[in-house]
């Protein structure tokens, strides 16, 4: 199509207009489709038990679809699982937690680990692969955050030390055992953390003598919160904790 206007001598010019190009409902599909989807049933931010082959079920906390990213959480000795559920907000832009039930029974549908450390990786990985699949794909399960509470921390550790490529990011918290150098040495980053309502030292120490063998290790204190806790703040704590951890540079 062209349109006529005066030139500058008054004389005719000719302008090209730009032909409207239409958008085929073929396109629109196609740009739909690369949005990532989660499968009907799968709610971010829902708890959920997932179904684990050979093992008892793994509690779950979904991310959005575009989070693919997995954290896999150890909860302390008979503790509450659940208590991950106060900051849950928090899991939609820091990724999908899967919860691991300890080994043995405590009662009360409670339970605390065992030393085996090969049965307890097993374990992860076949909890990890069970929620990808729930997820239809969409979870990266070979890069997880390994996050420890209390008995679950010191394990978490452990899992550092014996398979270091496996864990790069690393959040300890409220351990009965300073974290040592020896075990997270190879670590990209680790977050330590205890309530203000506990014992801390060997969280604020830990995170100091890492930090000054020049590891990307932080302290966070989660305020009015007992041993076991994540207390009145720690949405805004675990918040703090992950966007750190995810930095490009920690420090």
């Amino acid at each position: 199509m062209v349109a006529s206007c005066l030139g500058p001598g008054g004389g005719s010019a000719r302008a090209e207009i730009a032909p409207i190009t239409a958008i085929s409902s073929n396109a629109i599909d196609t740009a739909a489709a690369a949005v990532p989807a989660l499968p009907d049933g799968v709610v971010p931010g829902k708890s959920v038990t997932i179904s684990v082959a050979g093992d008892r079920g793994a509690f779950a906390i979904h991310a959005p679809a575009e989070n693919t990213r997995a954290i896999v959480y150890l909860h302390g000795m008979c503790g509450n699982v659940r208590a991950v559920e106060s900051w849950k907000d928090v899991l939609a832009t820091s990724g999908t937690l899967i919860a691991v039930l300890g080994d043995r029974p405590c009662g009360a549908g409670r339970y605390k680990w065992g030393k085996d450390l090969g049965q307890l990786q097993q374990r992860v990985e076949h909890a990890l692969r069970a929620v990808k699949s729930a997820r239809g794909g969409l979870l990266d399960i070979e890069h997880p955050i390994l996050f420890g509470y209390s008995q679950g921390a010191d394990r978490a550790e452990a899992l550092a030390a014996r398979f270091p490529k496996r864990y790069q990011l690393v959040v300890l918290g409220g351990s009965p055992k300073m974290p040592r150098l020896q075990h997270l040495g190879e670590t990209t980053a680790v977050a330590m953390f205890a309530g203000e309502l506990e014992v801390s030292g060997n969280m604020r120490l830990g995170a100091e003598v890492l930090a000054a063998a020049g590891k990307p290790a932080r302290f966070f204190l989660l305020p009015k919160a007992k041993h076991g806790e994540f207390g009145p703040e720690g949405s805004r704590v675990m918040s703090e904790i992950f966007s750190w951890l995810l930095s490009d540079t920690p420090s």
